[in-house]
């Protein structure tokens, strides 16, 4: 066990899925259960289970920035791991993450390739289409990419780093906070690697919303995401990139709002323009840490793929007429 390393296990009444997620990482350093306001049993089963196990425990559901931010500013480390319930390691992942750290003081965070249970890749790696949508990078290289960011469910950094740009920002919520901490990072000069010697099985969003109907899941993740987008634009992005992406974040949400409208679910509709009044809403909160760590414009564009990839997405939708069964455009059920 690396004694320097804690690792951070966020959950939420995800007492089912802990034995798989312990049992992977709890030879690889000083593993925490971050119980987000569980109401399932999750800390004294721990306790009763995982003796070894610290419990950080929230007395009610908070954000993920918030609950993460918490456990890191009270357990001391010099690195740390930040990981949703839902994921598998391969053995000795995060040992071995954990000294690419030690080898390169410019690498700020490190990830695994994320894994489907089949064993195939789920995800190496992103960058950004015009848009501000997530999509496959421009470049692969193996056995280890240089990325814009990667989904946060697995993410390895030192734990001064992480306190330098302040932690998640909170305000997020969730999603993007992924993005928004890999771009504050940048402007502190580090880097984001993904390096496939390392992997995880990422189960994806599996307690995300417990308790929602499958609707008012996807409503909620459609809010967020549109919301967020635009906030971590607001704070990150310098003018030029502001001004690059802006329209086509703009028309491309528009574009779905009329779409899901029309297809006849104005409910769906409704939530985009919910997180329009949001955005706005906080972007005076948001002003305050504005390019609060700049980047060099030249680090930002390289990771911006030439596509439209959420706009593709929805013309897909359309024609299949496959909205109501997998979700707004760009917001499959998982």
């Amino acid at each position: 066990m690396d004694t320097r390393l804690a690792v951070f296990v966020l959950t939420f009444n995800g007492m089912h899925l802990l034995d798989k997620c312990l049992s992977s990482i709890i030879d690889e350093g000083h593993v925490v259960i971050v119980d987000n306001g569980s109401t399932d049993g999750t800390s004294e089963y721990v306790q009763k289970c995982w003796p070894t196990v610290e419990i950080v425990r929230i007395d009610k559901n908070v954000p993920l920035g918030k609950a993460l931010n918490i456990a890191v500013f009270k357990v001391k480390s010099e690195y740390i791991a930040l990981l949703n319930n839902d994921v598998i390691g391969q053995p000795g992942s995060l040992r071995y993450l954990t000294g690419v750290l030690q080898a390169n003081s410019a690498v700020g965070i490190v990830s695994p390739e994320l894994r489907n249970p089949d064993g195939s890749s789920q995800e190496y790696g992103l960058g950004l289409d015009l848009s501000g949508f997530p999509v496959p990078p421009n470049r692969q290289s193996r056995p280890i990419l240089d990325a814009f960011f990667q989904s946060g469910c697995v993410t390895v950094l030192r734990r001064v780093d992480f306190l330098a740009v302040g932690g998640y920002s909170e305000y997020l919520e969730w999603y993007t906070e992924d993005l928004d901490l890999a771009w504050k990072l940048r402007g502190i000069g580090k880097s984001f690697l993904i390096d496939d010697r390392a992997s995880f099985v990422h189960l994806g969003g599996a307690t995300l919303g417990k308790g929602l109907s499958d609707i008012s899941k996807i409503r909620r993740r459609a809010y967020l995401r549109e919301r967020n987008i635009w906030l971590a634009f607001y704070r990150n992005a310098d003018v030029l990139q502001w001004f690059t992406h802006a329209p086509f974040i703009a028309l491309t949400q528009v574009l779905e709002c009329i779409g899901i409208a029309i297809l006849g679910d104005r409910k769906t509709a409704a939530v985009y323009v919910d997180a329009w009044r949001d955005a706005v809403a906080l972007f005076p909160r948001v002003a305050e840490h504005r390019r609060q760590y700049p980047t060099r414009r030249t680090a930002i564009l390289r990771y911006v793929v030439p596509r439209w990839a959420k706009l593709e997405q929805m013309l897909t939708h359309l024609k299949s007429s496959r909205i109501m069964r997998e979700g707004p455009f760009g917001h499959r059920k998982s």
